[in-house]
């Protein structure tokens, strides 16, 4: 009887200690993502931001986008490929006739990127290293004739039938940093994001990956991943990468890159649709605007979005996330987007004297840092840039463009 006492005690005694304990507990602070509308209950609350997980976006296709499918036979899935318009192939040698290269040939590209170093030879790829106009360089690797042939056959009869988010801009037909900006027009806030290394995180392994969930065997995705990555000229040297990677210059890298994104795009957009916002993505650069909720809830929304760009296999580069309200200068995608998207007073006042300086004392007295190769080429641009935004803007500019004397190298004549 006595030991009964002692338990029940016990028993009574954890029973108070817990009801004291959930009574003591601090609140949780407010779910910033829950539905505050009168009301409302577990029930009919909208999902959390949280449940943007890989496995509530689905690819279109069976698989994950970037990782081998476990479980999947290596001969891959046919009647995935032939059920979305993909052309069937089973082995490498059909891969060489698709491309109208000899299986010989495919093998010679296949094997440098499979090598476990750089080759100090034999490289397809002509590499440049360019200056950016925001500083630092990038580094260009431009294939070399025949390869370059191959991967835009393999562009024009797999890579351009992918599926591409609508958020995507850019390597897209009718669409460029323009569209870009425009989404983002008059908005209360502009929140910018920028992916670290993209195309360098894109690497032969992922690719490979990507093939396999797209419905190729294992065979197949290899060769295809090895026909669009390469090594980095110094890997490990000045932030190169220490792996094959798509090489920013192939025909093929583009198409690659928005099919890849295709669920991280559906997944941010998802997410800005719940903030009530509009999302676009300009290859590595990932833009948000909306109205007062999500110029509110910003650091909520920049910490959900950083862990989708994790989960998805990218870093963000903290370094220039951005936050941008209407009292501030909204740039996006290099455009202006206050109100309607132009060219900033500033850049435009700097290539008005550039070209009055071409006009009035020859092309031979334009200096520029650093100088481009062809500066005909590179003025036109910046003329038409300022054009495509608005085109009564460029009038003075097209003007002073007209009394340029391009065959003289001193004062004009």
């Amino acid at each position: 009887m006595l030991m009964g006492l002692v338990i029940g005690t016990g028993v009574l005694g954890l029973v108070v200690w817990a009801f004291l304990r959930r009574s003591l507990q601090p609140s949780q602070p407010e779910d910033p993502f829950a539905s505050t509308s009168p009301g409302s209950s577990s029930r009919n609350r909208p999902q959390r931001v949280w449940s943007f997980r890989a496995r509530r976006s689905r690819h279109p296709f069976p698989g994950a986008p970037h990782d081998d499918v476990p479980g999947r036979d290596a001969s891959g899935d046919l009647a995935s490929l032939q059920a979305h318009g993909l052309p069937v192939l089973t082995s490498p040698s059909e891969v060489a006739d698709l491309l109208g290269v000899s299986p010989k040939t495919l093998r010679g590209w296949e094997s440098l990127s499979h090598q476990k170093r750089p080759p100090k030879k034999g490289q397809h790829y002509h590499v440049r290293i360019i200056p950016k106009r925001s500083g630092g360089t990038r580094l260009l690797m431009v294939p070399k004739p025949r390869l370059k042939r191959a991967q835009r056959t393999l562009l024009r009869e797999l890579l351009d039938k992918l599926p591409v988010h609508e958020a995507a801009h850019a390597f897209r037909t009718g669409r460029g940093p323009l569209t870009n900006a425009s989404a983002h027009a008059g908005k209360r806030v502009v929140i910018g994001l920028d992916l670290k290394d993209f195309f360098p995180t894109l690497t032969r392994r992922r690719v490979a990956g990507f093939f396999r969930a797209l419905g190729y065997g294992r065979d197949v995705s290899n060769t295809l991943a090895a026909l669009t990555t390469t090594w980095a000229p110094q890997p490990g040297h000045d932030g190169q990468p220490k792996w094959p990677m798509l090489p920013q210059g192939a025909p093929t890298s583009p198409a690659l890159a928005n099919a890849i994104c295709w669920r991280m795009d559906k997944r941010m957009d998802a997410l800005a649709k719940k903030f009530g916002a509009t999302y676009t993505r300009y290859a590595d650069d990932l833009t948000f605007s909306g109205g007062e909720e999500l110029h509110q809830r910003a650091p909520y929304f920049i910490r959900t979005v950083q862990e989708i760009i994790r989960t998805e296999g990218f870093a963000p580069n903290d370094k220039k996330t951005r936050v941008l309200g209407s009292g501030r200068q909204q740039r996006v995608t290099g455009l202006v987007v206050n109100e309607a998207p132009k060219v900033s007073r500033k850049e435009r006042d700097e290539l008005k004297a550039i070209l009055h300086r071409a006009a009035t004392k020859g092309v031979g007295a334009v200096e520029l840092e650093p100088m481009p190769g062809d500066l005909q080429a590179h003025l036109r641009g910046r003329v038409a840039w300022v054009a495509q935004a608005d085109a009564r803007q460029a009038e003075k500019l097209e003007r002073l463009w007209g009394r340029i004397d391009w065959g003289a190298s001193g004062a004009p004549t």
